[in-house]
């Protein structure tokens, strides 16, 4: 078994999509994302599928 491969924009390991890890630019999947895909606040979904961002709710924390 070989080391797990290190994310080039994190900096962890790439383990559950290290079969992809040279389509994802060295890195994992989400790290690729948001780094090459994703538009505006990561928090909220953007058009590309498979968004991570995707059914996010963020409570507001003021009290209304």
């Amino acid at each position: 078994m070989t080391e797990p491969r290190e994310c080039r924009r994190c900096h962890k390991p790439v383990v559950a999509s290290a079969a992809d890890y040279g389509v994802f630019e060295r890195m994992h999947y989400v790290c690729f994302h948001f780094e090459f895909e994703h538009q505006g606040d990561p928090d909220v979904e953007c058009l590309a599928g498979g968004c991570p961002a995707a059914g996010i709710s963020l409570p507001s924390r003021h009290s209304h």
